[in-house]
């Protein structure tokens, strides 16, 4: 059950608003609004613990920074939570550090923080592993699938941003290659611990918990991406919940931080690749830089770090 805590808010406009009422739907909290951040600025904060900033243009970065320095020295505890999306506003348990050039184009000395109540129960009785890799990642991932010991304790959901044409023939490599049974994800396909799904060109996969089986949609691009890791990391953590493992590769961009927040937020765990073992750093470094990731293993150690994950995960 969530901690009751009182609330301030800031809404500068509709949407935010819109936001706000989204999150405190989710909140077993106290609250107070106000309308200028100068009202915001001249409060008291010794029974503040949680600060919510709706961001936009208006407000500049360093006046949030002072804002939110001159809180904590009243009040170390406090968490700050800045909105700048509305998909924050899915995020459940979880703190993160500011996602550096994700949503704003300098960094703040602030934290993602938006809760609800109840956790969220595993629809399978075994682990879902998400991994996500670009740039570099085909020949990583074969490193990886090669080395990985069999387990029937997971399934294997693999987001790797390339082509349709490509990603049909590196799947039928993967399955030359490895102990799984690699399938290229279909709608409606069933969800088997020992297999390896690989999202399909131009799709998203996403999970269907109660039919245990794979959906696929043509939604908008996320990050400018079909398959994109974010909604699949999404839904592995709303059905597999506290049995799920994100795993980030090698890449560019920042594919699979959102996603990765959300499966640390309903008690799973994060591996990322050694930024120094990777071919592209920045997809590893945006995990990293949130502070979510249970462990940094330099490629060689992955495999074996990766069972010894799931074998926690699926005793609990």
């Amino acid at each position: 059950m969530a901690r009751e805590r009182k609330v301030f808010l800031y809404e500068p406009d509709t949407t935010a608003k819109r936001i706000i009422l989204h999150v405190l739907a989710k909140l077993n909290s106290r609250t107070t609004t106000f309308s200028s951040f100068t009202e915001l600025y001249s409060t008291t904060p010794e029974h503040i613990n949680l600060l919510i900033i709706s961001y936009s243009e208006d407000i500049s970065v360093s006046k949030i920074n002072t804002l939110v320095s001159k809180y904590r020295k009243i009040n170390p505890k406090l968490r700050a939570c800045i909105i700048a999306d509305e998909k924050l506003a899915g995020f459940p348990c979880t703190l993160l550090r500011p996602l550096k050039s994700t949503f704003l184009e300098k960094k703040l000395e602030i934290e993602f923080y938006i809760t609800e109540s109840q956790p969220l129960k595993p629809k399978f009785d075994f682990v879902g592993v998400g991994i996500a890799s670009s740039t570099g990642g085909p020949i990583t991932l074969q490193h990886f699938f090669s080395n990985l010991p069999f387990t029937k304790q997971a399934a294997f959901f693999l987001v790797l941003h390339a082509p349709e044409w490509m990603l049909k023939t590196y799947s039928e490599r993967l399955d030359q290659i490895t102990k799984y049974n690699v399938r290229l994800a279909t709608d409606n396909m069933n969800i088997l611990p020992g297999n390896i799904y690989v999202a399909p060109g131009d799709f998203h996969m996403l999970i269907d918990g109660y039919a245990k089986k794979i959906k696929l949609n043509k939604d908008e691009p996320v990050n400018f991406l079909r398959p994109a890791a974010d909604p699949t990391f999404f839904s592995i953590a709303e059905n597999f919940a506290k049995k799920s493992l994100g795993i980030i590769f090698t890449g560019m961009g920042y594919d699979g931080t959102l996603g990765a927040g959300k499966i640390h937020a309903e008690g799973g765990k994060i591996i990322v690749q050694a930024p120094d073992t990777a071919v592209i750093h920045s997809m590893p470094e945006s995990v990293i830089e949130t502070g979510i990731a249970d462990k940094i293993v330099p490629l060689e150690k992955m495999p074996e770090e990766t069972i010894k994950f799931i074998k926690r995960l699926k005793v609990k």
